[in-house]
């Protein structure tokens, strides 16, 4: 075993030498000062404005072709889980609860169970039904789905600012930048937070990273003054993030 461990230490040794000679060059090294606040800043807001334009030219794209993705003036939707969170910002809309959405959906049953049951607590309404509820002008349908499909830019570039933050909190701002880029416009989160996608997938990544960043930031610190309002932070926002759902 001791062998072994040798053996591995003096392997991890070589590839880190290699890494070093590899990437020591004159020209991969960062500038510093204020040259290097005014790239991370640069670097940061092109990445949250190309987040921002690539939802909001699919959004455009949108109303170029009404025959497809609009009925009359209506925007439509392109995935099914639209109509639930749609459905409890309607009921929000008309004074109704959660509860009461449940009711019609599952109609008779939905129904029947709300009867039977006494005393039944109110269920709180996801943050993304309460955000289109309070956002859009009335509970018409074409007022919900226009709110719901112009969230999501907005949701896209505080995930990408999400992103920046959480690399920072490591001391890597400018590789933030860079990843929020490639992290929100990479096919796999794309195509769950394009336009049509009124889903909570397009805030799960904007929440979740935060929460990281405030324990970033707290858990090498865990004896400065400071601390307290990182863990409040933390708090609320994983509250929010299990809200969102």
């Amino acid at each position: 075993m001791t062998h072994f461990l040798a053996s591995f230490s003096q392997r991890i040794d070589q590839i880190q030498s290699h890494h070093r000679a590899f990437v020591d060059r004159p020209w991969l090294v960062l500038p510093s000062g204020r040259l290097y606040v005014a790239l991370i800043l640069l670097l940061s807001m092109a990445a949250v404005f190309a987040n921002f334009h690539v939802r909001s030219q699919q959004f455009s794209y949108w109303q170029s072709q009404p025959d497809i993705f609009f009925v009359e003036d209506t925007p439509l939707f392109s995935t099914m889980d639209a109509g639930y969170f749609l459905g409890i910002a309607q009921s929000l809309s008309r004074q109704d609860t959660p509860h009461d959405f449940e009711a019609r959906r599952s109609f008779p049953d939905g129904r029947n169970s709300a009867q039977n049951v006494a005393d039944v607590t109110p269920a709180k309404a996801p943050l993304l039904s309460s955000l289109i509820y309070w956002l859009a002008d009335n509970d018409s349908p074409q007022a919900l789905l226009e709110t719901g499909n112009a969230v999501i830019p907005i949701t896209a570039a505080i995930t990408a600012l999400a992103i920046i933050l959480c690399f920072g909190a490591t001391g890597y701002w400018l590789e933030g930048s860079v990843a929020a880029v490639g992290g929100g416009l990479c096919m796999a989160y794309l195509q769950r937070s394009s336009i049509g996608r009124i889903d909570t997938d397009q805030l799960n990544l904007g929440f979740f990273l935060p929460a990281v960043w405030a324990g970033d930031l707290g858990w090498p610190r865990a004896k400065m003054a400071g601390q307290p309002w990182r863990d409040h932070f933390g708090g609320a926002n994983s509250t929010a993030f299990y809200g969102m759902v």
